[in-house]
């Protein structure tokens, strides 16, 4: 026999419902390119946003030389530029990690690995 006679409706249950958004940065990985004696790259923007809604964040750069941050924190969604200072740099190449910490998101931080290659 025949379980339905008529269309069955599709249910869609969301598990994330009360639960904190996730946050996160994009692009991911970060990649800069520099040759000595050029202009200076332009700023990478950095998108920190979560999952849903809207979260305080602060974040934190280690690793790459002459490298600030346009802002240390702020609310997502947001955009924050990567800057090099080049006045100083010398041949290599350096990693480092630009994380985010975001206490009412339900991952807390997130990091991407940024590369710097200096030539």
């Amino acid at each position: 026999g025949q379980l339905c006679a008529r269309p069955c409706a599709m249910l869609t249950i969301d598990n994330a419902i009360g639960e904190a958004p996730a946050v996160s940065l994009a692009p991911n990985p970060i990649q800069i390119g520099y040759a000595i004696g050029t202009a200076a790259p332009a700023p990478v923007a950095v998108a920190v946003s979560t999952s849903s809604g809207t979260a305080p964040f602060t974040l934190a750069l280690s690793g790459i030389p002459g490298a600030s941050l346009s802002a240390s924190s702020g609310t997502t969604p947001g955009t924050v530029n990567l800057n090099l200072n080049v006045a100083s740099l010398t041949a290599g190449t350096f990693t480092g990690l630009l994380g985010v910490s975001a206490p009412d998101a339900v991952n807390r931080f997130d990091g991407v690995p940024v590369t710097l290659t200096v030539c």
